[in-house]
């Protein structure tokens, strides 16, 4: 079971043990600061969630503050997460909840905080409340890292009700910041990106561009060995493949041909477009 806090833009998901481990994290945080009511207040809450709130039920609506809560509290509620994050950017961090925190974990955990606080920040902005955008010390690759994980996270909750323009531009940040980070390694990830992004661009990119964005999401998706993916794969070429000119460059062709035979062969494709295929093989090859 997951417990999620919901935003007008989009909505962050925790595991229940996730959920309770940044209470206690914020618990721990707020204890540390110069006593001051709000805050108060707010740790008490916390606190009170944390031991009397069952699984799924602890994280208050941002939108609707509960009765005990107002703007101010949500204002020390982004301080905290602040603070999280602040303490998130260290190897050794002093957190003493039950996670295990490793660099994939932190990152993740940045990702999700920094999108919370985003969230509120917006929330507290319509109610007239100002607070000053994140300031989180990170490193390049650590910068580059949270945002890519922060913007696929946003583009999971809001896909089905982002317009086209909107999903272009957040899938060309993301193709951008794998280009700058170049120690990704895992095909499937790298593979469907430059898939949504290609596919979203395939009325206004260039002949040129596109088959640049196939050609690496081939590359990357055929590092990935997993089955359940081909059919993915397999669209993919199709695509490519249209943008090749067998009297230009029938060798590339060919193999890309080849290759789609393979995979349809082995997903038990339909006999006829199997049969097309090898036609069109048997074509190439006499040229």
């Amino acid at each position: 079971m997951a417990e999620s806090i919901y935003g007008e833009d989009f909505n962050i998901h925790f595991t229940n043990g996730g959920a309770a481990a940044l209470f206690e994290s914020l618990i721990l945080l707020g204890s540390e600061l110069p006593e001051e009511k709000t805050l108060r207040e707010l740790v008490d809450y916390l606190q009170y969630s944390l031991d009397n709130f069952g699984c799924g039920c602890r994280f208050f609506d941002i939108e609707n503050l509960p009765n005990e809560l107002n703007f101010e509290h949500l204002a020390e509620y982004a301080r905290l997460i602040n603070l999280f994050c602040i303490a998130l950017t260290k190897a050794d961090s002093k957190l003493d909840v039950n996670i295990s925190w490793n660099y994939e974990s932190r990152m993740n955990w940045l990702a999700r905080l920094m999108n919370l606080y985003l969230l509120i920040e917006k929330q507290l902005a319509k109610n007239g409340i100002e607070i000053s955008p994140q300031n989180v010390p990170l490193s390049p690759k650590e910068a580059v890292t949270v945002e890519r994980q922060r913007l696929m996270a946003v583009y999971d909750k809001t896909k089905n009700r982002l317009e086209k323009a909107e999903r272009i531009k957040l899938w060309g940040k993301i193709v951008d910041l794998f280009e700058q980070d170049k120690t990704v390694t895992d095909g499937r990830i790298l593979g469907l990106a430059y898939y949504h992004y290609a596919e979203l661009t395939a009325d206004s990119a260039s002949k040129a561009e596109l088959v640049k964005l196939w050609e690496k999401n081939i590359d990357f998706s055929e590092r990935n060995k997993s089955e359940t993916d081909l059919k993915i794969l397999s669209s993919a070429y199709y695509h490519y493949v249209e943008l090749l000119d067998a009297s230009v460059e029938p060798e590339k062709e060919l193999a890309v041909w080849k290759r789609l035979l393979e995979i349809e062969t082995r997903l038990g494709g339909d006999e006829e477009e199997i049969k097309l295929i090898v036609e069109i093989i048997e074509g190439i090859e006499k040229l």
